[in-house]
């Protein structure tokens, strides 16, 4: 009858059945690990000392019986050691089946338990294959050489086993397509319709890919000297500054400013200086001041001073 009670008491570090939900999970199976590994190197550590102990015993007790056969020194004395040697023996070897019971009892684990055979590591790698729908046309046809040329043995014993020439595939192809054979008509169709959707998709594609470009570049052309896009600009004013520059009156926009709070128009015509909508050096200069620069029209505004 087999015994399995060997395989009862098992001790592993990550057995879950008393973790209780308030202790650390992860830390709880290190310490057990650590324990259960101290624990192995004690015991590994006390009978390498043990072994060390019974090699030296063992060359005591024949140094003994040696001498006592060749009656090598005092005869009384040697007896008398002999017998010590005899009861340390009886302690070795009680101590010696302490050990091997306590070897015998202690729980396997999983370094105990089995032995490695041998090591492999697998690492696996993520293959990134275009779809057969997003090929070129070139690219369809260097697939499918590859194809014929990988499977080159594969298409013989085809051929062995049709028993047709490859060769007189595509005629017979064409051949049965004139005959108006249903199922080749219908295939054939079948790829045309495929192939002009193909075409009107990309031809889709290649006009927005333009039509993106070509804004990006009218948008790029359009930046100001602070990068900003006029256009964005211009609709983010409020309605009274985009009537002033909708009308390209200076003099409006100057009083429509002094209206505004101080910070928002500042805010405002900042943007608008970055984006090229005003050029506070290309205004019109009164002829009393033909000779000096004009400030921006955004300054702070004399009623704002006062407060």
């Amino acid at each position: 009858m087999v015994d399995y009670s060997k395989w009862k008491d098992i001790e592993i570090s990550d057995d879950e059945d008393d973790t209780h939900p308030n202790i650390d999970t992860p830390s709880l199976f290190r310490w057990r690990h650590q324990a259960r590994v101290e624990r192995m190197e004690q015991a590994e550590q006390e009978k390498k000392q043990f072994e060390m102990q019974k090699q030296s015993y063992g060359a005591r007790l024949a140094d003994c019986k040696k001498k006592i056969a060749e009656k090598d020194g005092d005869l009384e004395q040697l007896q008398k050691q002999l017998k010590e040697l005899e009861m340390e023996g009886i302690e070795i070897k009680k101590r010696d089946d302490e050990l091997r019971l306590k070897e015998k009892k202690t729980p396997w684990n999983v370094d105990t338990i089995s032995k490695e055979g041998f090591q492999k590591t697998v690492i696996n790698k993520n293959i990134n294959k275009r779809k057969d729908e997003n090929l070129t046309e070139e690219e369809r046809a260097e697939k499918m050489k590859n194809f014929v040329k990988d499977n080159e043995k594969l298409i013989k014993q085809l051929e062995c086993l049709e028993n047709v020439d490859p060769r007189g595939c595509s005629a017979s192809f064409f051949v049965k397509i004139q005959d108006c054979v249903p199922e080749y008509k219908a295939e054939f169709e079948k790829e045309i319709r495929d192939f002009i959707a193909r075409i009107k998709k990309r031809a889709e594609e290649k006009i927005q890919e333009a039509i993106a470009e070509q804004e990006e570049e009218d948008r790029k052309e359009r930046l100001g000297p602070g990068g900003l896009d006029p256009a964005e600009v211009f609709e983010e004013l409020p309605e009274c500054l985009k009537k002033c520059f909708e009308s390209r009156d200076i003099k409006l926009l100057q009083e429509t400013i002094l209206t505004l709070p101080e910070k928002d128009a500042k805010y405002h015509m900042k943007r608008c200086v970055d984006s090229g909508l005003w050029v506070p050096d290309g205004g019109v200069k009164s002829e009393e001041e033909e000779t000096k620069e004009s400030e921006p029209i955004y300054s702070e505004s004399p009623e704002n001073a006062s407060k």
